[in-house]
């Protein structure tokens, strides 16, 4: 009963938002030792309360890093995209140079 929850827990999710404190009323958790691989496991949460807080960037460094983050995710995903892009352009090319006989066996 009223577990308390641990705000660093939410860290890895990248929120808007902080959470700041937690309670968990009650956790029930029904396991059906006899047939686990067959049958689900049921969690049940009641009377949870989470507050939570903006996030907010304390200083000129933090944003700036936030900023640099954000913009390397941005580019690491275009560059993935071209890559595909050009994989797909390099496959459609390949096809037809070799359904026009044009490509050395």
């Amino acid at each position: 009963r009223n577990v308390e929850l641990k705000p660093s827990a939410f860290d890895s999710f990248d929120l808007p938002v902080t959470v700041t404190h937690g309670v968990i009323g009650t956790i029930d958790i029904r396991v059906p030792w006899t047939s686990l691989s067959s049958s689900p496991v049921h969690v049940e949460l009641s009377n949870v309360r989470i507050c939570i807080a903006p996030n907010s960037v304390t200083t000129t460094e933090d944003q700036a890093e936030w900023e640099a983050r954000k913009t390397a995710e941005k580019l690491q995903c275009l560059e993935e995209g071209l890559f595909r892009h050009r994989q797909a352009l390099l496959a459609v090319h390949s096809d037809s140079l070799s359904s026009a006989g044009m490509m050395e066996a």
